[in-house]
C-alpha cells in the first residue's frame, strides 16, 4: 500500500532547480589627454560609491566591473589633469569603448620669491650685518630724513647721544662729549682753527663711504660738516671709543669717538 502511494505522488516532486549565478557587467574604456587625445598612462578610474577602482595601463585603457545594468558614475583622475567624471548608463551586456577626457591642469603655482634687497650694495650690506651686533648707533635713510638729504646734519645730535655740533669761526663741527684723552691733549685743529678760538672739545674722528675725512691728529684742520657736500645719505653709525670695530681705527687716533657715514651702496 505504501509503495503504490509514494507512486502515486511521485510525478508531482520536483527537484529544485540551482540558482542562477549573477556575472558582474563589465565597462572598458581609454582615458585620453582632452586636448591632445592622447591616452593617459597610470590614471585611476574608480565607480562612485563603491570601492571598484583600477589604473589605466601604457595605453590609456581600463576595465572595470560593475554588479548590475544601470546607471553609474565613473570618476578618472591623473596627475598633471583635472578629475573628471561621467554618468554612463550600463546595458545588460556591459559598456565599451567609453572614452574619459581629462583637461590638464595649466596654471602655474604661485611662488614667492623673496629677492635680496641688499644684493650689489656692500656698504648697506656690512652697515646691516654691524647693525645685527647692536655695538653703537645706527641710522638709516628713513631715519635720517631721506629724502631730503639736508636734514641729516642737525638730526644727527638728536638721535645720537654725546653727539653736538661745535662752531669754530664758520665751521660746524661735530664733537663728542667724552673720550679717552685729558684736556691738554684734545685736539684743536690747525692754526686757522685755533685762530678763530676753536674750543677745546673732542672733536670726533669722521669717514666717509671707508675713507676718514678728520681722524682727530693734533694739528689737523677740522672738518666742517656744512661743507661736505654729501647730498643723499643712505645710512649713518656712530661709535664710542670702545665700541668702535677694530678696522676702522687702525691709527689708533680716534679717541673722542667715530662716525661713519654712507652715501654710496
Amino acid at each position: 500500500m505504501l509503495l503504490a502511494l509514494l507512486t502515486a505522488f511521485l510525478p508531482l516532486w520536483v527537484a529544485p532547480s540551482p540558482a542562477r549565478t549573477v556575472q558582474d557587467v563589465p565597462i572598458s574604456g581609454t582615458v585620453r589627454a582632452a586636448v591632445s587625445q592622447r591616452p593617459v598612462a597610470g590614471a585611476e578610474v574608480s565607480i562612485v560609491g563603491t570601492d571598484r577602482q583600477v589604473r589605466s595601463d601604457s595605453a590609456g585603457r581600463f576595465t572595470l566591473t560593475v554588479a548590475r545594468p544601470g546607471p553609474v558614475r565613473i570618476t578618472a583622475r591623473a596627475i598633471g589633469h583635472r578629475e573628471h567624471s561621467i554618468e554612463v548608463e550600463v546595458t545588460s551586456r556591459g559598456l565599451d569603448d567609453l572614452v574619459i577626457p581629462l583637461e590638464p591642469i595649466t596654471e602655474l603655482q604661485q611662488v614667492e620669491t623673496r629677492a635680496d634687497p641688499l644684493r650689489g650694495k656692500p656698504n648697506l650690506r656690512a652697515f646691516e650685518e654691524r647693525r645685527k651686533f647692536g655695538t653703537g648707533r645706527f641710522l638709516d635713510s628713513i631715519q635720517l630724513g631721506y629724502p631730503d638729504p639736508l636734514l641729516w646734519s642737525n638730526l644727527l645730535p638728536q638721535r645720537i647721544p654725546g653727539l653736538r655740533i661745535v662752531t669754530v669761526g664758520s665751521k660746524r663741527v661735530y664733537a663728542g662729549s667724552r673720550g679717552i684723552v685729558s684736556l691738554n691733549r684734545m685736539p684743536r685743529g690747525d692754526q686757522v682753527d685755533q685762530a678763530n678760538r676753536a674750543p677745546i672739545a673732542c672733536y670726533i674722528t669722521v669717514i666717509v663711504d671707508g675713507v676718514r675725512l678728520y681722524g682727530g691728529g693734533p694739528d689737523e684742520s677740522l672738518l666742517d660738516i656744512t661743507r661736505l657736500g654729501l647730498g643723499r645719505l643712505l645710512a649713518a653709525e656712530y661709535y664710542s671709543v670702545s665700541q668702535l670695530p677694530p678696522q676702522y681705527n687702525s691709527t689708533g687716533t680716534a679717541v673722542c669717538g667715530t662716525l661713519m657715514l654712507w652715501t654710496q651702496y
